[in-house]
């Protein structure tokens, strides 16, 4: 026998522990009672309406034990039949299963009720097509009322339709009334996209089928180049059902958790930003361009994605294309023959991948489409709460094709030369200009396939003769093709990038004179190559002499 003082100490631990017991539930509401049919529809209120209960089926929360229930009228099977019922209840079987995939959540106790006396309320001319309705009261009762005259009554539909309703429920016991409130009849804007987006998702999680799901495919597939995330409603379905695989069905759950309570676009933005990083809303584009989403069970969904603007380099020059926050902007860029060099801003809010190929990168800053591979696929998505431009600047660093008509090529040219002497400072001062002048980073490279690029020349000035004082500095560089043959060097300028400024004061007055990009042009000099080493003569115009220039051998 157990000892007094046992029974003593068995008795202070359940007291102990009752506090932390689940709170007891209320009862559920009696659908024979005219008031609480009210709660469901007014309409309700007014009909007889003998109540059967025909499914109650027990759920696990974190506040402990919930049910869910179906009730309809005695006489329902007037528009339905037993097998269609049954849908009904599969659905709700399928959606309980698929709350315990969730995470730690709560939830209210829940009651469908299946009208079937009249079609859907008729109070605005948007409920003309509902098949449900779920209240947001939160006074212990989740209630739906399913409306069997309309589409609630397809068998194909009744499944998918009561798990979407629930979990409704699941997100009024998990989530703020200012964020329910967000949302408004499924038509777009606010919380519509999360609301509605995410229940999809959820009734896809529960119900094998993919019911509605290829509908909403290709309307996401129609609105996406164009309309904002936050915009659409049930179409949305496809970024949940990207991110129930990627972050997990608990993941759904913190993500919505972390949705705004304010309908304002800027708020719902402000939100999205928050609550993923921009690489993992670029991870979405790029898996819904891969055809990567799929049903929750693995079923593919025939998505079409539109390929979006084409953009073409054919010379140097910026694309500009508006990126409102959170549009799944995408296009085609293609870069005709020839060596580019790219920038692209904001860089971080793009990918890129060469056509035919899996992997998306970014666009490349040094481009080589001498022998093709032009291409691009462009996917672009804002995330952040402020309109932005995605701007491409493509600048020809060298073409395609000859230059000066001549395909001779000397190989002992091809490298890379730093300038050692001579050139336009020996020569000014060789013509008696006066002046103290000195230049950097003089570097040409002659590569093999006939293409150039010299170094980000620097030039500085300064210069003080008859009260007059100049001073300045200058930035240069150039690009394009090579040839060679007899000892005369063409060299055919396709880029031709310039800047600086050059300033002159004298007692009168100062005079800024900015340098910008010049036209490309081509130039001939006469020359003399060897192992290490490399000499110029160029003809200086109207007489102006010969410019000579040394350069030393720095690499292959």
């Amino acid at each position: 026998m157990a000892s007094p003082m046992r029974w003593i100490l068995f008795a202070v631990m359940v007291l102990a522990l009752a506090p932390l017991s689940p709170p007891a539930r209320a009862a559920f509401g009696d659908c024979a009672s005219a008031a609480y049919r009210a709660s469901f529809d007014p309409r309700l209120a007014d009909i007889e309406y003998d109540c059967v209960e025909r499914l109650s089926i027990p759920v696990n929360t974190r506040s402990g034990g919930r049910r869910i229930r179906i009730v309809h009228d005695r006489m329902a099977d007037w528009i339905v039949s037993s097998g269609e019922l049954a849908e009904f209840d599969r659905g709700a079987r399928a959606a309980a299963a698929a709350i315990g995939r969730l995470g730690d959540i709560d939830l209210e106790d829940v009651t469908i009720l299946l009208a079937d006396d009249f079609p859907p309320r008729e109070d605005a001319d948007s409920f003309s097509n509902i098949a449900a309705w779920t209240e947001f009261d939160r006074d212990g009762e989740c209630r739906i009322a399913v409306y069997l005259v309309g589409p609630a009554s397809r068998p194909a539909f009744a499944a998918w339709l009561i798990a979407h309703e629930i979990f409704h429920c699941v997100q009024v016991a998990n989530l703020s009334a200012e964020q329910m409130a967000t949302g408004s009849i499924g038509v777009g804007g606010g919380g519509d996209w999360w609301i509605e987006g995410s229940a999809t998702w959820f009734a896809a999680l529960a119900v094998p089928a993919p019911a509605i799901l290829p509908d909403l495919v290709a309307e996401f597939d129609s609105a996406s180049p164009t309309t904002p995330l936050d915009e659409m409603a049930y179409a949305a379905a496809p970024f949940f059902l990207w991110l129930g695989v990627d972050s997990s069905p608990p993941g759904v759950m913190r993500f919505l958790q972390s949705m705004a309570g304010d309908r304002a676009a800027a708020a719902q933005h402000a939100a999205m930003a928050r609550a993923l990083t921009q690489d993992d809303w670029l991870r979405f584009a790029q898996s819904y361009l891969d055809g990567e989403i799929r049903h929750p069970l693995g079923t593919p969904l025939s998505f079409e994605p539109q390929a979006g603007a084409s953009w073409r380099w054919a010379a140097t020059r910026t694309e500009t294309t508006p990126l409102p926050p959170f549009v799944l902007v995408r296009g085609a860029a293609a870069f005709e023959c020839g060596r580019w060099r790219n920038a692209v801003t904001p860089s971080e809010r793009h990918r890129a991948r060469r056509v035919g190929e899996r992997e998306w990168g970014t666009l490349p800053v040094e481009l080589d489409a001498t022998s093709g591979g032009g291409e691009f696929q462009v996917v672009a998505m804002n995330a952040s709460a402020s309109n932005e431009r995605l701007v491409i600047h493509g600048r020809m660093d060298a073409g395609c094709g000859t230059c000066a008509d001549i395909v001779e090529r000397d190989a002992c040219l091809v490298g890379e030369w730093q300038m050692t002497g001579g050139g336009p400072v020996e020569w000014m001062r060789s013509r008696g200009v006066p002046g103290a002048y000195s230049t950097s980073n003089a570097t040409v490279t002659f590569r093999r396939d006939g293409t150039y690029l010299t170094g980000v020349l620097e030039g500085a000035v300064g210069a003080e003769q008859r009260g007059v004082s100049t001073h300045g500095g200058m930035a240069a560089q150039a690009g394009g093709r090579w040839s060679a043959r007899g000892g005369v060097l063409s060299m055919c300028n396709d880029m031709q990038a310039n800047s600086g400024r050059i300033i002159t004061s004298g007692p009168d007055a100062t005079v800024r004179t900015d340098f910008g990009s010049l036209p490309t042009r081509s130039s001939q000099v006469r020359y003399v190559c060897s192992e290490g080493a490399l000499s110029t003569e160029m003809d200086m115009p109207r007489g102006a002499g010969t410019m000579s220039t040394q350069y030393s051998r720095i690499g292959r």
